[in-house]
């Protein structure tokens, strides 16, 4: 990681007292071709501001202010998303996002041969005009353009490109969806005309899909933080392109934005306006590790054995060898620190320099000048070729359980047997109302499907958000159905086979305790082992993955997924009984979408309208496990002839298909499903189900 190496100057503001900041009237050694342009620059946390010399000096230090507080919002002296920093430095002194400040437009146009020339030196900037600066803040009709200038160059430039699944300027973000609903739909270019009920109407024909999202995140955010309802304020001149004005009138409009602008999984700037009066209070106590001495510059702290470090926000230092570390508890006697590089280490204050290193599950002794020894081979490792002895370790963790198929009389007349996999309980029927107990292979060839499904070392899984999904399964506290585990019935043939039926009101209550083993847990569909739904026992291996996978999505899918990903739970809102705010959730308008553009068809699903409560609980199911099926090119596999026409369009059976019919489903799925559920392959899918019920489960407990 590139923050790993920013230099201290970089990391705090050196002066504490007045205005932190002062103008050089010469340019940086990498900028002279430049200084026929311009002639003052400050610099911010490692950025830049460059003037010519016809704005004046309280102008450009405004600009200066109001971006060191977009960059550390609380005013601690550091910036409150490093990795924000890192993106906006670039990879040389060309890509430094740099504010370039000029008297007027006119200026700008008259240094335009010149400019040309310095793209070279200049890759990525983002102009200010003086006459739109006002240092005392917007008042009446003068507007402060500083605070939407410099928010471009921070989110455009930072925020885009280090989280850009929820920041992102494209099509399918957390923040272009939000957009979306704010502009009443996905529009790639400016409308003629935006519907009736939307609240961001920007009618700039030059602006491209980008451009509307960076100009959207600025109107949220001022308006976030009160920014734009400044004293004489006359706001019929600005709520034809933004209506709300106020932090309450923003909340009660673009919930999905506030959500975005306030998740506690980063550090956006929402603590307060920037005012271009920036100030560092010293602290001179270490929070994490409290027995360290201050240095006497802001957040510099020695540790008698830890070294020299400078102290963030948010439980994050920087330590001079061992770069950014994020330290969760200050117990040095039980001391784990994660490293973006090293992942999770452990030790503690008389251990140090001894290092336990997670992912080798072994010990290293730590050198500054040698690296990391191996005890083993007696040998130095410097920390690429540590890290690279992590590629042959798979990943575990205590979340990720597979547990023997057992014998339980707590289920239900109805069921003899669970199993516990990755967060879901498997409870199996067995030999009951006329019908045999379903094989033990069967329900072991089930859970070797949801360990396919929940792998962490396949490609493109967030573990911590996966194993929070597990989490979220078992119903473990803090999770939204805390206290009630998620499972998934195994039963024989069908309902009918059954005497009496199961599925039935009346029959449910003849198998004592299966009334009460429903309320007391999380559970859907069932898995019928040989089918007899269609009449004759299914004996087509393909058509039992089919089976398996759709209800198992179905299960994962409403009580895994949604609280998994950060922000999961209020897009994937699919029970009108417990999310009130199910129909301005992304959820909501991925099916819409899906429905309008013919890419779902719900013929067969209640009144067919996506508005009734019950119609959208069940449509949702569906949805979520043929979207899965799509983007997995599934369907055209395991389905009966590879179609399932005309449910689900053949033109949406891959993820070019869904991302040109179903865009908002195609931003689903890669926001919320794919960095959890791991797409199992075909060959050990075909392995595990075979034509006549043959095949080996291969599953194996711990």
């Amino acid at each position: 990681m590139k923050c790993l190496f920013l230099p201290a100057s970089i990391l705090f503001v050196s002066f504490l007292n007045g205005n932190s900041f002062t103008i050089s009237n010469s340019l940086p050694s990498d900028l002279q071709s430049a200084s026929n342009v311009f002639t003052k620059s400050v610099e911010v946390f490692g950025l830049r501001v460059l003037s010519t010399n016809t704005v004046a000096d309280a102008k450009v230090l405004h600009t200066a202010n109001v971006l060191a507080e977009y960059l550390d919002n609380d005013e601690n002296g550091t910036v409150d998303q490093p990795s924000v920093l890192t993106k906006l430095l670039g990879n040389s002194k060309a890509e430094i996002a740099t504010m370039v400040l000029f008297a007027s437009e006119n200026e700008q146009v008259s240094f335009e041969d010149s400019l040309g020339a310095l793209m070279t030196v200049l890759t990525r900037t983002q102009n200010l005009f003086a006459n739109e600066i006002f240092e005392n803040g917007s008042s009446g009709n003068n507007r402060d353009a500083t605070l939407e200038e410099v928010l471009h160059l921070v989110t455009d430039l930072g925020w885009d490109t280090a989280f850009p699944t929820i920041w992102g300027e494209q099509a399918g973000s957390s923040i272009a969806n939000a957009m979306d609903l704010a502009r009443g739909g996905y529009f790639e270019t400016v409308p003629g005309q935006y519907p009736d009920q939307a609240w961001y109407t920007y009618y700039d024909n030059t602006s491209d899909y980008p451009t509307q999202i960076t100009e959207y995140v600025y109107w949220a955010t001022t308006t976030y933080l009160g920014g734009q309802n400044w004293e004489g304020r006359d706001h019929s001149n600005y709520t034809n392109e933004w209506k709300p004005y106020t932090k309450e009138m923003l909340q009660q409009s673009d919930p999905a934005v506030v959500r975005i602008l306030t998740s506690n999984n980063y550090n956006f700037p929402i603590t307060q306006l920037p005012d271009g009066n920036y100030s560092v209070s010293t602290k001179t106590s270490s929070i994490i590790l409290p027995d360290a001495s201050y240095l006497g510059s802001a957040n510099w702290y020695e540790s008698s054995w830890f070294g020299t470090f400078f102290e963030s926000a948010n439980s994050w230092l920087y330590h001079t060898n061992l770069g950014w570390l994020y330290m969760p508890s200050s117990t040095t006697n039980n001391l784990w620190i994660y490293s973006p590089d090293l992942k999770w280490l452990w030790t503690t204050a008389p251990f140090y320099p001894w290092l336990y290193v997670s992912e080798l599950k072994e010990w290293r002794y730590y050198s500054n000048q040698k690296g990391f020894y191996d005890p083993n081979t007696k040998q130095w490792l410097n920390k690429s070729d540590l890290i690279a002895q992590f590629t042959t370790s798979l990943y575990t963790s205590a979340s990720y359980s597979s547990g023997d198929l057992v014998s339980n009389n707590n289920l239900s007349a109805w069921f003899d047997r669970s199993l516990e996999i990755n967060g879901l309980m498997l409870v199996v029927a067995g030999e009951v109302g006329g019908q045999i107990a379903v094989p033990e292979e069967w329900a072991k060839k089930i859970a070797q499907t949801v360990k396919l499904l929940t792998d962490p070392n396949s490609d493109g899984i967030d573990i911590s958000s996966q194993e929070q999904m597990i989490k979220v399964l078992k119903g473990e506290t803090g999770t939204w159905h805390a206290g009630f585990s998620s499972v998934q019935r195994i039963a024989y043939g069908g309902g009918t086979d059954y005497s009496p039926n199961p599925l039935t009101d009346s029959g449910r209550q003849s198998y004592l305790g299966y009334e009460n083993f429903q309320d007391s847990n999380m559970m859907n569909d069932m898995i019928w082992y040989k089918n007899s739904s269609d009449g004759a026992p299914n004996s087509v291996g393909d058509y039992d993955i089919a089976e398996v996978l759709e209800h198992l999505m179905h299960t994962i899918h409403l009580y895994g997924v949604p609280g998994a990903v950060p922000n999961s739970s209020d897009a994937l809102q699919w029970d009108p009984d417990f999310h009130v705010g199910w129909q301005t959730s992304e959820l909501y308008f991925a099916v819409k979408e899906a429905v309008d553009n013919g890419v779902f068809n719900l013929a067969d699903y209640g009144d067919e309208n996506i508005n009734s409560p019950e119609t959208y609980r069940v449509i949702c199911k569906e949805y979520l496990y043929l979207l899965n099926f799509g983007m997995w090119e599934f369907g055209q596999e395991f389905w009966e002839n590879g179609t399932l026409a005309p449910e689900w369009s053949d033109q949406a059976r891959t993820p070019t298909g869904v991302q040109q019919l179903n865009p908002l489903g195609y931003s689903l799925f890669n926001s919320y499903i794919k960095p959890i559920l791991s797409k199992p392959s075909l060959s050990a899918l075909r392995s595990i189900f075979q034509d006549n019920d043959s095949g080996v489960s291969g599953y194996q407990a711990d």
